[in-house]
C-alpha cells in the first residue's frame, strides 16, 4: 500500500499542466488573499470529488472534460471581467477620478446603486469610519484625507466565485488525474479516498505557489493596483486559453 501512496504523491508533485493551477493561484489572489484561500480549498474540495467518483463510478470520465472544461472556462472569463470592471469603475468613481465624489451626475449615482450591490465602492452607504484597518484590505476605502473607512460588502461574490472556480477546476479530469485514475479504480474505494487526498494535498503546492507570489507582490503598496488588473487579466487569459482547447478537444476526437 505504501507503493501506491508514493505513485500518488509522485503524480501529484509531477510538473504537468501545472501552470494553470499556479496562474489560476495567483489571479485570484492578486485580487484579495480571501479569494485565493477560497479557490485552493474549493480545488481540493474538487479534487476529492473527482476521485472519489471515478473510484465508485469505475471510468475516467473523458467523455465530461470538454464540457467540465467549457464550463470553468466561461467561469473564468465572467470573474476575470468583472474584477477587471469592479476595479476600473472603482477608479473612475474615486475622488480623485473624472467622476468623484463631488461631481457625480444622476446617471453616475444610477450606475452606482446597481454596481454597489455587489462591489464596496466610494461612497457607499454601508461603510462607517474606522480608525484602523487592515492591512490593503479591500473592505477599506479612502473617504476623507488621512481617514479610512470600513465597508462591509452585502454578498461575498469574490469569495464565494473563488471557490466555485476551485471546485470546478479540481473536478477538471486532467491529465495527471486520467494517469492517476487507473490505479484508484484497481484499489477500491476505501484506500482510493486515500489516495485521492494524498494527490490533491501534494499538488495543492502549485496553487499555493500562485497564491505566495500575489501576496508578496501585494505588500508593495503603489503596485497593488496594477497587481489586480495584472490578476484579472490572467484570468481571462486563463479562461480564453481554456476555451480553445476545448474547441481542439472537439476537433481531435470528433472532428468538428
Amino acid at each position: 500500500m505504501l507503493l501506491e501512496i508514493m505513485v500518488a504523491a509522485i503524480i501529484g508533485i509531477s510538473f504537468g499542466n501545472v501552470w494553470t493551477c499556479i496562474f489560476m493561484g495567483f489571479g485570484t489572489s492578486a485580487e484579495h488573499k480571501r479569494v485565493g484561500k477560497f479557490f485552493i480549498a474549493g480545488r481540493f474540495l474538487g479534487l476529492v470529488f473527482l476521485g472519489s467518483a471515478i473510484s465508485l463510478l469505475r471510468f475516467a470520465a473523458q467523455d465530461a472534460i470538454p464540457i467540465i472544461l467549457l464550463i470553468f472556462g466561461v467561469s473564468t472569463i465572467f470573474f476575470g471581467l468583472f474584477m477587471l470592471l469592479k476595479h476600473t469603475i472603482k477608479t473612475y468613481f474615486s475622488m480623485e477620478g473624472p467622476h468623484g465624489l463631488l461631481k457625480r451626475s444622476p446617471t453616475d449615482n444610477f450606475i452606482l446603486s446597481i454596481l454597489s450591490f455587489f462591489m464596496v465602492l466610494p461612497g457607499n452607504k454601508k461603510c462607517r469610519n474606522k480608525s484602523k484597518s487592515p492591512d490593503h484590505d479591500d473592505h477599506y476605502d479612502n473617504h476623507e484625507p488621512g481617514k479610512r473607512g470600513h465597508c462591509k460588502k452585502r454578498i461575498d461574490f469574490e469569495g464565494k466565485y473563488g471557490f466555485v472556480l476551485g471546485v470546478l477546476r479540481g473536478a477538471t479530469p486532467c491529465a495527471k488525474v486520467i494517469v492517476l485514475a487507473p490505479l484508484l479504480v484497481a484499489v477500491g474505494f476505501p484506500f482510493s479516498l486515500l489516495l485521492i487526498l494524498v494527490y490533491a494535498l501534494i499538488s495543492t503546492v502549485y496553487p499555493i505557489i500562485g497564491y505566495l507570489s500575489a501576496d508578496v507582490l501585494s505588500k508593495f503598496e503603489r503596485y497593488r493596483y496594477a497587481l489586480k488588473i495584472l490578476g484579472a487579466l490572467i484570468l481571462i487569459s486563463i479562461g480564453i486559453y481554456t476555451i480553445i482547447n476545448v474547441v481542439m478537444w472537439d476537433t481531435i476526437h470528433y472532428g468538428l
